[in-house]
């Protein structure tokens, strides 16, 4: 026996329907709706698989390199998918002395939204690169940007993680946050840090921490951005500067 607690059932093939105390029998059509007055129970026969479709969760697939053209395409009875875009961090700078010229990377902006689907669409997933540590009195590098696009199918905007910039070997100019774009919940990345050392971290991210500075007075074993999407962190004097982390792509798929 099962009880529905709505107001309509609509089948999506005939079925039989034992109704009232007598026990009569009735057939809905496919198509038609049948309004069920309140308190009412129904006993269904021969619906359990064509009147009530499972739903729910189906698995979720992470990619942390970029796919080829097409490369993702939702399972089979998929219809919903949530789509989380990290960019890649930015690395720190390295200084020759302490300063301010010692600075961070920032962390990748973060995207997330929701999607209808069916099995036959196609995407393309580009993981954004970690964002190289500075050399010798030089800058870091940005961290690139994740973008997530439709190739055919289901039409909607593409969504871009922006990398993290990499800090700068000017005074005071850490790496500036990555940008987020196209989705339902766009947020920008953690910025990067100056400071005379050691107080440049580099940016954190949803799925990661910044690396920590680097210098003679204080060695610190990670330097580079941890996990996905953060920056690395500075250095100076003699110490090494940390690489942002690559950027991250999850897809959450449901029935």
């Amino acid at each position: 026996m099962s009880k529905i607690n709505v107001n309509t059932w609509e089948p999506e093939s005939s079925t039989a329907l034992t109704m009232g105390a007598s026990g009569d029998t009735t057939t809905v059509p496919s198509g038609a709706s049948l309004v069920v007055a309140s308190g009412a129970t129904i006993n269904i026969t021969g619906a359990t698989q064509t009147g009530f479709p499972s739903s729910g969760f189906v698995r979720e697939v992470v990619y942390t390199s970029s796919t080829s053209t097409g490369g993702y395409s939702p399972n089979a009875d998929v219809t919903k998918i949530i789509v989380e875009v990290l960019g890649g961090g930015g690395g720190g700078s390295n200084y020759s002395a302490d300063g301010p010229k010692v600075n961070s990377g920032a962390g990748g902006g973060y995207v997330r939204k929701t999607l209808t689907v069916v099995s036959s669409d196609t995407m393309t997933v580009n993981i954004g690169v970690l964002g190289p540590a500075g050399g010798a009195n030089s800058a870091g590098g940005n961290g690139g940007d994740t973008t997530f696009v439709t190739e055919s199918g289901t039409s909607f905007t593409t969504l871009t993680g922006g990398g993290g910039g990499g800090g700068s070997v000017t005074n005071y100019t850490p790496g500036v946050s990555g940008t987020a774009t196209g989705g339902d919940f766009n947020i920008v990345g953690a910025p990067g840090r100056t400071h005379n050392a050691p107080g440049a971290d580099g940016g954190d991210s949803p799925y990661g921490y910044g690396g920590s500075p680097n210098t003679t007075a204080i060695t610190i074993p990670i330097a580079h951005g941890t996990g996905y999407g953060s920056g690395g962190g500075g250095a100076a004097d003699s110490g090494s500067s940390g690489t942002g982390a690559p950027g991250l792509c999850i897809i959450t798929e449901y029935k």
